[in-house]
């Protein structure tokens, strides 16, 4: 959960953050216990598969560089948070309510 909050932080202190698009164990998963050797260890539905949904949902190149915000306002334009359970279901951040929480507010991610 610390990493995940410290990329948020970097990202609300910097909004022109450039992010990789990867499908697979990306920054995010550096802390995870599932990673190992840079590989999604998870059973059943893994983080490659929560990728490729998203990828797909968003029209955006595996390997694409996009600054943050660009990215961010593209899942606020083209994931509703009621389609989070059906898309990420069995992610353990969907269960803490962290994404769909983050898309109810809109424009979480920039400085108040």
């Amino acid at each position: 959960m610390e990493n995940m909050q410290g990329i948020v932080d970097r990202i609300r202190e910097d909004a022109s953050i450039e992010i990789e698009v990867v499908n697979g164990v990306d920054d995010i998963c550096s802390k995870c216990p599932y990673n190992v050797e840079n590989r999604c260890n998870k059973p059943g539905r893994n983080v490659i598969e929560f990728d490729q949904v998203i990828i797909d949902r968003l029209k955006i190149d595996i390997g694409k560089k996009l600054e943050s915000k660009i990215l961010l306002d593209l899942v606020e334009k083209r994931v509703q948070p009621e389609e989070l359970s059906a898309i990420c279901k069995g992610c353990e951040w969907l269960e803490l309510g962290f994404c769909e929480e983050g898309l109810r507010k809109k424009n979480w991610w920039k400085r108040s």
